[in-house]
Parts: C-alpha cells; sequence; structure tokens
C-alpha cells in the first residue's frame, strides 16, 4: 500500500466524517445546546440511506431462520414505503 493508497482510503474518509459531524453539531444547535437526537439522526444520514432498503438474503441456514429473515426483510420494507396518518 502506497501513502496515496492511505491518504486516499483512510484519512481523507476520516477528515470527511469529523467535518460532516462538527458541521451537523453546529446546525443542530438551538438556544446554545446541541439537540442529541436530530444530530445523531442527522450525522447518520450518509453513513445508513443505503442500507435502508437492505433485503437480507440468508444462505446455508435452515428453513427457520430463513422464513424469520424473509419476515424482517417484509416488515422493514413495508415500515419504510407506507404512508402514515400521523400529524407532526
Amino acid at each position: 500500500m502506497t501513502i496515496e493508497d492511505v491518504i486516499k482510503k483512510s484519512i481523507l474518509p476520516l477528515a470527511f466524517m469529523v467535518f460532516w459531524f462538527w458541521m451537523t453539531k453546529t446546525i443542530m444547535k438551538v438556544s446554545g445546546q446541541t439537540d442529541w437526537f436530530w444530530w445523531i439522526f442527522i450525522a447518520g444520514l450518509p453513513f445508513g440511506i443505503h442500507k435502508m432498503r437492505l433485503i437480507l438474503i440468508p444462505r446455508g441456514m435452515d428453513t427457520t431462520a430463513t422464513l424469520g429473515m424473509a419476515a424482517l426483510s417484509a416488515v422493514s420494507y413495508t415500515h419504510l414505503t407506507l404512508p402514515t396518518k400521523r400529524i407532526v
């Protein structure tokens, strides 16, 4: 591994993460205090958004585990796609 690879694969992503967390913490300040719930939500979006539509496909498991994974995938997919009637 060359020094360029180390910079591209570890130092730059780490610097981006530190900058992103600092920026979102600054934005989420309300009356001088950080709203931690929204900070965690907003700061984690770029790292977890691609996993929201994850469908698990088990391999080498028995029937019960396969059905359990299929049910979990169906419930998580339905939870993310169905509209809610809550008033926020």
